[in-house]
């Protein structure tokens, strides 16, 4: 903040972009002097300056520019496999009772509704196929 460092954080990490190497080069050793004095260990494969052309991953998505200039993010790697994991736990608690078809569905949704901030489709209907494998019949009830 003191730098005037466009800056995001969350939890326990952050992010600060610039064009001026010097300024995040300041920013780090500001960063390395205050943990230091407050005993924070900073995780040194994770604190970096690189080129923003190399692209980074923040929150374990993935942000590159294209070279057309445009910022693109991609769905997380195992993101699709924690979901189908998830998809099976459903499963088990609708097979037992504690959850319906229906808080099946919006789980469904709401992990959609995710995937879409990166457009992928291609993921999305992978997922959807393998939902309608593990509940048929729950496309006739949404």
């Amino acid at each position: 903040d003191r730098l005037g460092l466009p800056y995001v954080r969350y939890m326990d990490d952050g992010l600060a972009i610039s064009t001026d190497r010097g300024k995040l080069q300041e920013a780090e050793t500001l960063l390395r002097r205050t943990c230091k004095r407050l005993r924070i260990r900073i995780n040194p494969g994770k604190t970096v300056i690189r080129p923003l052309r190399d692209g980074f991953r923040f929150m374990k998505i993935r942000t590159r520019p294209r070279r057309s200039g445009k910022i693109t993010q991609r769905l997380p790697e195992n993101n699709l496999r924690l979901a189908r994991t998830r998809i099976g736990k459903l499963r088990r608690y609708l097979d037992r009772g504690l959850i319906s078809l229906a808080d099946v569905w919006q789980s469904f949704q709401s992990w959609r509704s995710y995937a879409l901030r990166f457009k992928a489709r291609r993921h999305i209907e992978k997922m959807k196929e393998f939902l309608t494998g593990a509940y048929p019949g729950i496309l006739q009830g949404a």
